[in-house]
């Protein structure tokens, strides 16, 4: 090829185009992101509805049984996973990675709407939310103690002070609370009492409802100034609570505190205590959003508590409890020090075979170019260092020398008839370029398939495929430069052959007569070796 002619015939040349593409390598692994597995966009809504005081059961067949019926055959529906808990409804719906998702998420809209009147009516259910995307497995757990204070006084202070701060955070989905309770205000109704005073529930709750209002007072106008009238008719204590009035009959006038005992209480009914590191606490759970980086998302959030850790009143202490991203960092560390193993034992091979340090940097040097070059074309596409892109370099190891080596073979078996290395590489190189470019092509065609399949495992392997295809291609495009290159320089004529090399040609041409002793054999009885297999 022409190409190749050039680059024997003008090294700097060879020299230039290949360190153009090191360079590109290099300024592209400065900007890739690393992420664990490749990133995932899955397709995800959620509808969510509020059942107040309602038990799992009642939510399952008043609320989910009902909405779940609805939703059921929306064009690219995969998969529907739903959550009937005390007092909530969750409804996770997966779409397909085909097909057109806003329409699909305005066909939810209209299906959740439209089931409105089936469901109990309002406020003890509330209107359904739906939301697009969803949150990850826990990122990082982050665990708040205090000797001096209960659970509930640190849960109190971490939703008024800190996690406002943490969901500000970028890439972060959802920020919830373990350990201790919200304090919300509590009215425990007597059923003897309400009984004997002939007061129901549904009194109760239209006094709350009629009573505890806000609403707008209007404006007093002058000649000078207006006046706007505020309306101070919201309940705000559990003495104002308890004169609330139920019902008048005649001259018996019935209120809250005659059938209820009202306090300042937990908002959970059943609170579960939290642990940490022996004490009492309150557990921060932060979870990434769904097309966030993990690593980057813990990243930013210990950040964002060095900041916070400033702030907090003397004597409470935070720690982390769990940090997802050690885990995914430690996997890809292996899996890089596994990559670099590979290239050191690739060499050695190589090495050993060649038994020339000469011969063998020949093929050796095109290992470390391909890997580097292999960013530019992450960074071409699109794709990140993860697990499986550095797993397609592991794998290519093996085979970018092999474009390398036939180059170098066939440049060699001309060296050996006498021709100068000069001249060899050139009738050399002209008579391999096309297997070199035909083996290259197939070994990009067998794995460049994987990236095209459809569905999850799509975006899955697609970087794992591309990836490894393109940096078979660029050992094809170094064995076609650099390679014939290095050979008409490096190596030299048969005469000069050190022990070692002519040990192994000794041991390599041993290995080749019997090897041809066996195929005569095999060839003599070839029926018989058809009828054995």
């Amino acid at each position: 090829m022409k190409i190749t002619e050039a680059c024997i015939k003008k090294p700097v040349f060879a020299c230039v185009i290949n360190l153009v593409l090191v360079v590109i390598g290099l300024v592209s692994f400065k900007q890739l992101e690393i992420n664990y597995f490749p990133e995932i966009n899955q397709r995800i809504v959620t509808v969510s509805t509020s059942y107040s005081g309602a038990s799992a059961e009642l939510v399952e067949t008043a609320v989910t049984d009902k909405i779940e019926s609805q939703l059921n055959g929306i064009e690219g529906l995969q998969a529907i996973e739903s959550t009937s808990s005390d007092g909530r409804s969750s409804i996770k719906l997966i779409f397909s990675q085909s097909g057109n998702f806003e329409e699909s998420v305005n066909q939810v809209r209209d299906k959740v709407a439209g089931v409105r009147d089936s469901l109990p009516p309002y406020p003890e259910v509330t209107s359904s939310t739906v939301s697009v995307g969803g949150v990850t497995r826990p990122t990082l757990n982050l665990g708040f103690t205090d000797e001096k204070k209960s659970s509930e006084q640190i849960r109190d202070y971490l939703d008024k002070n800190v996690k406002s701060i943490l969901n500000e955070v970028p890439g972060v989905g959802a920020v919830w609370a373990f350990g201790g309770s919200d304090y919300a205000l509590r009215i425990w109704l007597n059923s003897e009492l309400m009984a004997s005073l002939g007061v129901t529930v549904t009194d109760v709750t239209n006094a709350l409802e009629n009573n505890n209002i806000d609403f707008p007072a209007g404006t007093i106008r002058s000649t000078d100034r207006n006046f706007s009238i505020v309306s101070n008719t919201r309940l705000t204590t559990p003495e104002q609570f308890k004169k609330l009035i139920i019902r008048t009959d005649k001259n018996n006038i019935i209120r809250m505190g005659d059938i209820a005992k009202v306090e300042i209480g937990y908002q959970s009914i059943q609170i579960s205590p939290m642990l940490i590191n022996g004490k009492q606490g309150v557990d921060l759970e932060i979870r990434a959003s769904s097309d966030a980086n993990p690593i980057d998302v813990a990243t930013k959030v210990k950040e964002a508590l060095k900041r916070l850790e400033h702030n907090l009143p003397n004597g409470m202490k935070a720690t982390i409890t769990y940090d997802q991203s050690d885990y995914l960092e430690s996997a890809i560390d292996e899996t890089v020090k596994s990559l670099f193993e590979a290239i050191g034992l690739v060499m050695v091979v190589v090495l050993i075979f060649l038994g020339s340090f000469r011969a063998a940097s020949i093929p050796i040097i095109t290992i470390p170019l391909c890997v580097i070059d292999s960013f530019g074309i992450m960074m071409i596409m699109g794709y990140s260092i993860n697990i499986m892109t550095l797993l397609a370099l592991v794998i290519a190891i093996g085979l970018v020398v092999d474009d390398a080596i036939v180059m170098l073979e066939n440049i060699h078996r001309h060296i050996e008839k006498g021709l100068a290395p000069f001249k060899a590489a050139i009738i050399g190189s002209k008579e391999i370029a096309l297997p070199v470019i035909a083996m290259t092509i197939t070994l990009a065609a067998v794995y460049a398939p994987i990236g095209f399949s459809s569905g999850l495992s799509s975006i899955i392997f697609k970087q794992f495929a591309f990836t490894l295809s393109g940096t078979v291609i660029i050992s094809g495009f170094i064995a076609l430069t650099l390679s014939p290159m290095m050979c008409s320089r490096i190596l030299h004529s048969t005469e000069g052959e050190n022990k070692k090399e002519k040990k192994i040609d000794i041991i390599f041409e041993k290995f080749s007569n019997k090897y041809q002793a066996l195929l005569k054999c095999v060839i003599k009885n070839n029926l018989k070796i058809i009828y054995l297999f």
